[in-house]
């Protein structure tokens, strides 16, 4: 439980995060504006005095912006990921397969280039992978890499480290991407929540915060 509800802390930080550098202009918006304006219709009410009835439906307006909080950051964590996956799952089917494309470009780029980069006794014309038993092709790449110098070892590290950066790189504007149009979604009518105020009431009926997501 302590795990989940720090990932869902996480993942609505990442949301805060994301919406902040993807909607900076004046028109910004932000949910956390939506709940202080849900709390304030119910400023004049005394905590202790509320019936269930309006617990529940204190609680079931307040979740809508959670909701809307976890959805973008949602988005935004699934193409951090796996580029393009937050833009399949807003409907954006030609910008999620940009960016998957992108993604599957650089693996095969890094992974190609370190090939080709790799001592030529660890290359296929040299070592038989197919035909050689486990035991033989690790010892051939500790042999390998044991032997290398320097100088042979710094463009092959630099390879993989530029792969990785701009795999990280292109996740990054993925993961925004995705968070801005789970944000303009929501702002469109075109994705609506329901209230659920089991997500902040314990079962005794006192506020508090679940962490059962589903969309």
């Amino acid at each position: 439980m302590k795990k989940s509800l720090v990932l869902l802390i996480v993942l609505i930080a990442v949301a805060g995060t994301l919406m902040a550098d993807g909607h900076d202009d004046g028109d910004h918006y932000s949910f956390a504006d939506e709940r202080m304006a849900i709390m304030d219709e119910y400023a004049d009410l005394v905590p202790h005095e509320l019936t269930f009835g309006q617990r529940n439906e204190i609680a079931g307006e307040l979740s809508i912006p959670l909701q809307k909080e976890f959805y973008v950051a949602r988005s935004g964590f699934a193409s951090a990921i796996q580029p393009g996956l937050g833009q399949f799952m807003n409907g954006d089917a030609v910008s999620g397969s940009l960016f998957l494309a992108g993604d599957i470009a650089i693996a095969a780029g890094t992974l190609i280039g370190a090939y080709f980069l790799l001592p030529a006794e660890l290359q296929a014309d040299e070592l038989d992978y197919l035909g050689s038993t486990k035991t033989e092709v690790k010892d051939a790449w500790s042999a390998a890499f044991t032997n290398m110098t320097n100088a042979e070892a710094l463009p092959l590290a630099a390879v993989v480290t530029t792969g990785f950066l701009l795999d990280q790189l292109l996740g990054l504007f993925s993961a925004r991407h995705a968070a801005g149009l789970a944000f303009d979604r929501i702002e469109s009518g075109e994705k609506t929540f329901q209230p659920r105020p089991e997500l902040l009431l314990r079962g005794h009926g006192g506020f508090g915060m679940g962490v059962s997501f589903g969309y």
